[in-house]
């Protein structure tokens, strides 16, 4: 071997070494000194999304990203979604079926397989139907909102022969940066005769493409045999995976045309975000509602920052739409649940997200159960719908979730063309709050231990005018918490 070939050999492996040994120390370190509750890495990239969760999972896990949860166990068939078993893509003649997509709400954080939102409507509708059989696919992925839904769609979802799509709204969608991963081929504004202003949009093309050097270097990562379980005991890794993981989510892969992007087109034509507005995509017609028209948080500020914000929102509604025209094209509906969370069940924010008019009402639906929610809460004081200070759905409210939403698609005729006559469900009545307690029946201990769900109660009480109750329940929260200032408040 030559002397040069030799030498370098040596330097590649002293560098190995060193890296190796620089790692053992920052682990020491973050062992030893910083420790955090650790939960695996179980997500990969598949159907062209970056964030998916990793296929043929089976864990149980009662931690993730900060959250303590109940015991549960998060297991995945091959096809990437929460099931134990296998998904074919040809449909049954007898059987309707339903996708449901959604971000962390709706894959169930500290949720068993059995208590998820679409098991129990999947569960609530057979029990109702005679001549058919409900058949519901939770595709749902961490931080994914309409964009991810669309690609999932596009690329793999369509598979199925879908009779109905069920999309998530949460804060998620509101906090994406849609302006920084949308490009617009065509952007016109054009003044309709009664003086309102219309932004006709085209041509829509979406960078969330999982083809970065980032995501294929972390894939290949994610492919070593040791990977899961070295995941779920390093407190370096973890940290890095995090980290990687929140970039994959919203990262750019391709260099966009700032000319292309809307929030730079409504900056440099100064356009405002009104309530008179009329949005075109690709022919489709759109407005944000006047009753929940949002109030923005940079609008003070002026400038990009606000053209960017009302592009956000613009391009959040203009998604839903071509997901929409997207479905209708392979004969599918769509229906968008607005998900509320706890602090507005229990009546201590009220916020009125952005939600679209649009003119294709025909294959568009859109269900907030925020009302219901707060009155079912309000009337049953003693039983909890959320996780504390979390906007994930504890198994109760899950359960409850499925009674509206199988009341709505009853309402709207979604299911008119299974033949059946479905009787509505008082989500009132004794028989359902009994139905929707029992849930919690598993995590009862989980309830009475986490001190959280103290605070929860006392807020309850708090909201309903109950200052006894109210008063004894934060009382006992401080007194475990007392670096809780807000609460102390």
């Amino acid at each position: 071997m030559p002397r040069r070939i030799h030498f370098v050999l040596k330097q590649l492996v002293a560098l190995f070494l060193a890296t190796v040994f620089a790692i053992l120390i920052f682990e020491f370190i973050l062992q030893s000194f910083f420790p955090k509750k650790i939960s695996p890495d179980f997500f990969q990239s598949a159907y062209g999304l970056p964030i998916v969760l990793r296929s043929d999972l089976n864990l149980k896990l009662d931690w993730f990203h900060g959250y303590l949860y109940p015991p549960f166990r998060l297991q995945t068939n091959s096809q990437h979604f929460r099931s134990n078993h296998i998904i074919p893509y040809r449909k049954p003649t007898d059987v309707f079926r339903i996708i449901m997509l959604g971000d962390s709400s709706f894959m169930g954080l500290g949720i068993e397989y059995d208590e998820l939102f679409s098991k129990n409507l999947e569960d609530l509708l057979n029990k109702k139907l005679k001549d058919k059989r409900i058949e519901i696919i939770n595709f749902s992925g961490l931080g994914w909102t309409t964009m991810q839904f669309f690609i999932f769609l596009k690329n793999e979802g369509y598979k199925y022969n879908p009779d109905l799509v069920m999309i998530s709204q949460s804060k998620n969608d509101f906090n994406a940066k849609y302006n920084d991963l949308i490009e617009i081929k065509k952007i016109r504004k054009e003044k309709l005769p009664d003086g309102r202003l219309k932004i006709n949009l085209s041509n829509v093309a979406i960078d969330i493409q999982n083809k970065s050097f980032l995501s294929l270097v972390w894939e290949a990562v994610r492919k070593l045999p040791f990977y899961l379980e070295f995941s779920n005991h390093s407190q370096l890794l973890y940290r890095v995976s995090s980290e990687v993981n929140t970039q994959l989510l919203f990262q750019k892969t391709m260099k966009l045309n700032k000319s292309k992007q809307l929030g730079n087109f409504f900056n440099v034509n100064n356009i405002k975000l009104t309530k008179n507005s009329v949005i075109s995509l690709n022919g489709t017609k759109f407005s944000i509602d006047p009753n929940n028209h949002p109030i923005l948080t940079s609008s003070s500020s002026g400038g990009k920052n606000e053209s960017i914000s009302y592009a956000n929102i613009v391009l959040h509604s203009a998604m839903q739409v071509k997901l929409s025209q997207f479905l209708s094209g392979i004969n599918c509906k769509l229906v968008v649940i607005d998900m509320p969370h706890w602090k507005e069940t229990i009546g201590l924010n009220v916020t009125d997200k952005p939600r679209m008019l649009t003119s294709d009402s025909k294959n568009y639906s859109y269900l907030d159960p925020k009302k219901s929610l707060k009155k079912f809460q309000n009337n049953n004081l003693d039983m909890i719908l959320y996780f504390f200070n979390n906007d994930h759905m504890l198994p109760a409210g899950y359960r409850l979730l499925s009674v509206l939403t199988y009341n709505f698609l009853r309402e709207k005729s979604l299911l008119q063309s299974l033949g059946n006559d479905l009787s509505a469900i008082d989500p009132f009545s004794s028989e359902t709050v009994t139905f929707v307690k029992d849930g919690n029946s598993r995590i009862k201990n989980y309830l009475k231990e986490d001190i959280g769900f103290s605070l929860y109660r006392g807020l309850l009480y708090l909201a309903k005018g109950n200052f006894k109750l109210a008063k004894i329940n934060l009382t006992k929260y401080v007194e475990v918490k007392k670096d809780d200032f807000e609460a102390h408040y």
